[in-house]
């Protein structure tokens, strides 16, 4: 099952998130067959380990990543002392991102797949940490059901 997925920065007149290194925004992909069962990741891209509760899903993250040359450690909020920026996927204002993703279906019944932005105050392990309670927010969540198939057995 291949997977298309574009994400655009169409409303906001500045990066996705803001440049404080603290705000997260996470793409989330998900597929499954008609019976709920999750269709393995085969190829695309997967969110890293300090995406906390989302490491390992199938998705791409918008952030700035900084590393605290004092400690080394990556990501860091801590912007006052001394850091490097490692990576910056913000999304530009009205700019989009693509990314692919295949997943192993094993017949070719019916199958859901969604896709949901999610935008994280606080980085999880610092949220862990402080022991705050603040909850995700889903941005956007687009949710396709595939059932129509042509001759040759593939979605439209």
């Amino acid at each position: 099952l291949l997977v298309d997925v574009n994400v655009t920065n169409a409303k906001a007149g500045h990066h996705l998130p803001t440049g404080s290194p603290l705000r997260q925004v996470f793409l989330v992909v998900t597929a499954i067959d008609e019976q709920g069962r999750s269709l393995p990741l085969e190829t695309g891209p997967t969110l890293p380990d300090w995406a906390g509760d989302l490491q390992g899903l199938a998705g791409v993250y918008f952030v700035k990543i900084l590393q605290q040359l004092w400690t080394g450690q990556m990501p860091t909020a801590s912007y006052w002392t001394p850091t490097r920026l490692v990576e910056d996927t913000r999304l530009p204002a009205r700019a989009s991102h693509s990314s692919r993703y295949i997943f192993t279906a094993s017949d070719l019944g019916e199958m859901t797949v969604s896709t949901r932005l999610i935008f994280r105050r606080a980085q999880y392990h610092l949220m862990q940490q402080k022991n705050w309670d603040t909850p995700d927010v889903l941005m956007e969540l687009e949710t396709v059901e595939l059932s129509e198939r042509d001759n040759e057995g593939r979605y439209p």
